[in-house]
């Protein structure tokens, strides 16, 4: 029953929470131009309730994780229009809204329970704007290292043809799809405004990619140091290609380990269940008066 209370309360309390962030975040388009008078008295409690869970959000949390909301937005590519202070007040009114909307219902209906329920609904409600977050962050990421190999060697084969660093990079990533050929052509146009070397760390803070760091860190080498970049980047994909055979063969080796736990308890217990009931069976029909 409180495991129901709970699942009960956490949906309501994102369905609230998805629709106050959705109210909050739309923007008025040329249509509805006409309809503003109407929903002017409605928009400035809303924008009035999402600065206050802001400002909430910050005096609980502080200034540097709402820069660690905003530096986690930027590795999983600004979905939407968040920005960190939005994600913290989103997670402080999912917590204070499950709790002071269904704690007291569920108190009712369960008792103590229903407090217990009700404030593991506002830790949930708290958590899953980061959860989500951070999901992002990690899908950006490795799909942006699986493809950097062969962007690498891409990259290489147009330095190698006679194309300077940016030239070959743009023309990758025109005819490549993903976050990866998306920070590239950013790189590219940033190259054109600044050094080489500032671009290449903003493509690194953008990502969030270690390997993405370390690309940035060999080409502002080979430029420092005049080695070719068509080599440079060619061994550090066959590199990447390594370490991630590594990867996969220790996850491998791994597997037999993590496998135990679960083979003894389901192939092991059952058998040794079947074994046991008919010695408990007999025992206790040897022990019966």
């Amino acid at each position: 029953m409180v495991v129901v209370a709970l699942m009960a309360s956490l949906s309501v309390a994102l369905l609230f929470l998805g629709l106050w962030v959705h109210r909050a975040g739309r923007r008025m388009n040329p249509i509805e131009a006409e309809l503003a008078g109407r929903r002017q008295a409605l928009a400035v409690p809303l924008d009035a309730a999402s600065s206050g869970f802001a400002a909430l959000a910050e005096a609980l949390l502080g200034g540097p994780y709402i820069r660690f909301l905003d530096q986690k937005l930027a590795w999983a590519g600004q979905p939407g229009e968040w920005t960190g202070a939005r994600v913290a007040a989103a997670q402080v009114g999912g917590a204070l809204g499950a709790f002071f909307l269904l704690g007291p219902l569920f108190a009712l209906a369960l008792g103590p329970a229903g407090l217990l329920a009700g404030t593991l609904g506002a830790v949930m409600g708290f958590f899953f704007p980061r959860a989500w977050l951070d999901r992002k962050a990690e899908e950006r990421q490795k799909a942006i290292n699986n493809a950097l190999p062969a962007y690498m060697n891409l990259v290489a084969l147009g330095v190698q043809a006679g194309l300077p660093l940016p030239e070959a990079m743009r023309r990758v990533a025109q005819r490549l799809d993903g976050p990866l050929a998306e920070e590239s052509m950013r790189t590219v146009q940033e190259m054109a405004a600044a050094s080489r070397s500032v671009a290449l760390n903003n493509w690194a803070q953008r990502t969030g990619v270690t390997g993405v760091a370390r690309l940035s860190w060999i080409l502002h080498q080979a430029e420092r140091y005049g080695t070719p970049i068509a080599d440079v980047l060619r061994d550090f994909a066959q590199d990447l290609r390594r370490e991630r055979l590594m990867a996969m063969q220790a996850a491998a080796n791994a597997l037999s380990v993590k496998i135990i736990f679960p083979l003894m308890v389901f192939g092991l217990g059952p058998i040794l269940a079947l074994l046991m009931i008919p010695v408990f069976m007999s025992m206790k029909g040897a022990f019966a008066f």
